[in-house]
């Protein structure tokens, strides 16, 4: 949630995607990782995706770049 009535700056057109994960999840996975057996390369996040444009209706002006 936005609660910041800035400008947000954002280079490109907004249609890139990115996926969030909590702090406390991401530690708590590097946790079980770090006391595990797994040796393995991966990738520890989300794979809900979310696009970078914020709906105007939610968001400070949005200055694209």
């Amino acid at each position: 949630m936005l609660t910041s009535t800035d400008d947000i700056e954002m280079w490109g057109d907004g249609k890139q995607t990115r996926s969030f994960t909590f702090i406390d999840d991401c530690v708590e996975g590097i946790l079980r990782i770090t006391k595990s057996d797994f040796k393995e390369p991966l990738n520890l996040g989300s794979s809900e995706m979310a696009r970078a444009r914020v709906p105007a209706c939610r968001r400070p002006q949005l200055v694209l770049r």
